[in-house]
This record gives C-alpha cells, structure tokens and sequence, in this order.
C-alpha cells in the first residue's frame, strides 16, 4: 500500500480507510436533506478532484525525491481526503437523486438501469485500472481518474436539478415543464403516458428494430382511447437494405425513363424525370445484368490475404499508451454482452468501424475548402475506408438479423462513438487515427477468432452470400469461413493505413505531404 512495506501497518492503514469511509456515508445521510442534494454532490466532486490531483503528484514526484516516504505517506493521506470527500457526498447523492428524477410509472426500471450502468462502470474500472497504471504509471492514471471527475461536476452543474424538499409529483412536473414549456397544459395523465409509452415501444420494435416492412393501422379501441381522438395511425417504419431482396434477385427489367404515360410502354409504368437523369444499365463481364445499386462492378476486387494479420504497432509514447489503453478500456465490455456470438459482435463492430473514415474524410474535405488546398488523395482514402466497412455490413446482414435490442445498442454507440471521434480527431488526428489503429488490431483478432471456431465447427460454416461473392469476387461455391478471411484481410489493411497516418503526423508532417494509399486492400 504506497510503498510501505509492513504488512500489519499496510492493513491498519486500510482498516482507517474504511472507517473514514463508513462514518462519512453516515455523515451525508444526515448533510443531504439539510444541505441539499446537488450542493452536496458539487462539493463532494470538487474535493474529489483535489484529492486526486494531490495523489497524482505524490506519485509522479515520488521517484525523483531524496526524502524517504514522504511522499508515500502523503498518498495515503490525500486517499484517506478522497474518501472522506467522496462518501458524505458521491456515495448516497447519486442512488437518492436517482430514485426522485424518475417518473412513477418507470422508477423500478430506471433505477434499475442506474444500477446497472453503475456496476459495469465499476468492472471497467476494476479491470483496466492495474494495466493502465501498469502501462503510464501509477501518477497519470489518477490524473486522467480527476479529468473524469471535471466532467462529472460539469454534468451535474449543468444538467441535475435539486430535489430537496420536493416531493416526487413536484419533480415530475419540472420535467413536464421543460419539455413542453411552463404554463401549458400537459397533453397526456400519467397513465395515459404510460399506455402510449408501451404503444410507440410495441412499433418501435417492430419498425425501427426491423427488417421488415409494414404499416400498422392502431384501432380506436387503442391509441383513439389514449390520445382522445376519433382514430390514430401509426405509421410504420421501412427499413432500406441495400441487399437485394428474393424478388430484386429475379433478373427484371429497368424501368426506361419517359414521360410517364402508362401507353407508352405497353401499359407499365415507367420512371419519370424532368431533368433527364437516367439510370446506367450495368453489366458484368459475361453481360448479364448487375444486381447491386450500392456497388458497381469496377468498384470490386479481389482482397489481399497474405497480409500479415499478426502485425502489432508498439507502444512507445504516451500517446500511444493513452490509444491502446482506451481501445483496451472499451473491448471488455463488448466481450462480456457478445461471449462467442462471434455474427452479433460482427454487426456491432462494424457500425463502429464504418465511422471513423466518414468523420476524418468529412473533416479533412472541410480542412481542404478552408484552406485552399489539396488532401492528397486523403479524403477519398479515409472515405473508401468507411464504405469498405459498410459492405462488411451489408454482408453480414445477409446471412444474420440483429435483434431490436442489439438495434438499439447500435443507436446509443454511434451516437457516443461518432461525437466522442469527431472530438477526437478536431483535437488531434494523429491520436484518432492511432486509436482506429488499435481498434482495427482487436477487429483482425477477432475475425481470427472467429475463423477458429469456424475451423472447429463451433458456428455453422454456411454458403457465402451473392453479394460477397460480387464484392470480393470469390468463387460460386465459397463459405462463410472465406468471407470472414477477406474481412480478416480488410481491417488489416485499414489497420495498416491508420498506424501509417498517425506515424506521417507523429513526425512533424501533414497527411498532404505524402500520397494516399488509394484502393489499398
């Protein structure tokens, strides 16, 4: 424990920590109806984040001071101050305010979810913490725990209300309130909410969450009762794939573009376009017609798998750590919700791994106009990236249909992913281009994984999809097991293209400077 090398003393120290810890919980039962909820948890935070800070440098400073165990016993004490901060206030503020902000009809589940999220934050924590410090040192690791400590007072400043002294219908007229604005009249009763709640949840997962298309009309005995009106639609939600349907694989004709006169054409119904724009007839090589609108045949090609999927890009800067150590931080959670589910993983990673070419394409295009000058050829690598892992995609889901939940999961990563990147890469794009790197490493592991259970017949071995085989350009009578060794190939060729990005910036250069590896697979 800090240094100190006496077990016994070790344990006492320990034994005084916990009791801090158990008389401050006792002290913010009693501070947090008289001093209030979100004043409490403020202080709390900002005491917090000192204590940190203070245990940081003890560490950092520690090995180039000549007074021994100074600085050990001032870790010890700066962590005695970070729990005797953090239980009066963080231990009870959050599991209170949580069970108030909540609308009745949703509490149990709320806090619920609460507890959830709060437990899986614990197991990252508790599982990355040691390889982290391991990795940067022990002073950096508490450095970066009290930036996350920063964000947590700017959340709460900004975003919690205080709920001292109110009762739970009061605090539920606040965010009836804000949502709809103060002085009107709220359009639905609790139960009513409630009811139509569980209506929009019943098509959303059956819409949004789907892959099919249908349009529900809802009966007066329903949604007319809830929104008190004669009748109600609710409309469907199609789903557009851009993998061709049984119906689109029977070879039909293109609609000519005309005047949309149904006698024009023997009476069917044409496509019609003022501006004259007609659609290309594609065909492949031995003339038949080419079934795919989301790729053309020049756009295909053959993948490169002698590649080395083994290649690892060590870390040597603190950069590089901070990189390999976040991609590290993240995976674990997705190992524990997927397990062997190696298609469902699949999915997931390659929502994750279609957006960081989009973003730094999109950023670069936007560098490029602002100043006046060429990417060299960057913008359209990064974006050929993105598109590559977008058919990965559009292949899978081929073979495997997400689950609404797993929809919905794809909703809430994205949305954190792509903002959390854009940041990313407008602050420093050699460090997002490392940590794609390093994402792009895990993803060849696990398509390697995945490649082993296929082997040992753990996951069936099915026929490759037709759109696969265009893509990629495999023979008739390929499997599944070929279709993941090209993607295998794929991420490594983007993981190859991202390490040698971030490494042309590491050395003092712009991407400009240096042609892009275009049509690199």
């Amino acid at each position: 424990m800090a240094g100190f090398s006496s077990n016994q003393l070790a344990l006492l120290l320990s034994l005084i920590v916990a009791f801090i810890n158990a008389l401050g919980t006792i002290l913010g039962i009693y501070l947090i109806d008289h001093v209030g909820r979100r004043k409490l948890a403020l202080s709390s935070l900002s005491r917090v984040t000192l204590s940190l800070i203070i245990l940081a440098l003890a560490f950092i400073l520690e090995p180039y001071s000549s007074m021994n165990g100074l600085y050990g016993w001032i870790a010890v004490i700066s962590l005695a101050l970070y729990i005797a901060f953090f239980a009066p206030g963080m231990g009870p503020v959050p599991w209170t305010v949580n069970s108030e902000i909540c609308p009745k009809a949703y509490r149990g589940l709320c806090g619920g979810m609460s507890a959830t999220v709060n437990w899986i934050s614990n197991l990252i924590v508790a599982q990355s913490f040691l390889s982290v410090a391991e990795a940067i040192g022990n002073g950096p690791t508490f450095l970066i725990l009290a930036a996350v400590v920063v964000s947590a007072f700017a959340f709460l400043a900004i975003l919690v209300l205080e709920t001292k002294g109110m009762t739970f219908e009061e605090v539920e007229n606040i965010w009836k309130e804000r949502a709809w604005g103060r002085g009107r009249d709220y359009p639905m009763s609790r139960r009513a909410a409630a009811q139509m709640s569980k209506l929009l949840v019943g098509q959303i997962g059956r819409g949004l969450f789907s892959t099919t298309t249908y349009t529900s009309n809802v009966s007066t005995n329903g949604a007319s009762k809830i929104l008190g009106v004669p009748s109600a639609r609710v409309l469907g939600v199609r789903y557009w794939s851009t993998a061709a349907s049984d119906a689109a694989r029977e070879e039909k004709p293109m609609p000519k573009v005309g005047s949309g006169n149904e006698n024009d054409h023997g009476g069917k119904a044409v496509v019609s376009s003022y501006w004259g724009v007609a659609p290309s007839k594609v065909t492949k090589e031995d003339g038949s017609p080419w079934r795919w609108n989301c790729f053309r045949p020049w756009e295909t090609y053959e993948a490169d798998t002698s590649i080395d999927v083994k290649k690892h890009h060590e870390t040597k800067t603190f950069m590089d750590k901070f990189a390999y150590w976040t991609v590290q931080a993240l995976k674990y959670p997705t190992y524990l919700f997927f397990q062997r589910r190696h298609m469902c993983h699949a999915m997931l990673l390659e929502t994750v791994a279609a957006v960081p070419g989009m973003v730094g394409g999109m950023l670069l295009h936007c560098k490029s106009l602002r100043r006046f000058e060429h990417s060299g050829g960057w913008i359209k690598a990064l974006l050929e990236e993105a598109e590559n892992e977008r058919m990965h995609l559009m292949t899978f889901l081929e073979l495997s249909q997400p689950e609404w939940y797993e929809r919905a999961l794809v909703f809430a990563v994205q949305g954190v992913f792509f903002n959390a990147y854009f940041v990313a890469y407008v602050l420093s794009p050699k460090l997002a281009h490392r940590i794609v790197g390093y994402l792009e490493e895990e993803a060849v592991n696990s398509y390697t994984e995945f490649l082993i259970d296929l082997e040992k017949g753990l996951v069936e071995n099915k026929p490759a999809p037709a759109i696969a085989i265009d893509y990629w350009r495999l023979p008739p009578n390929s499997t599944l097991k070929d279709v993941v060794t090209v993607i295998r190939a794929d991420e490594a060729h983007h993981r190859d293209l991202n390490h040698f990005a971030s490494d042309i910036q590491c050395q003092g250069h712009e991407l400009k400077e240096y042609p892009a590896p275009l049509g690199y697979h």
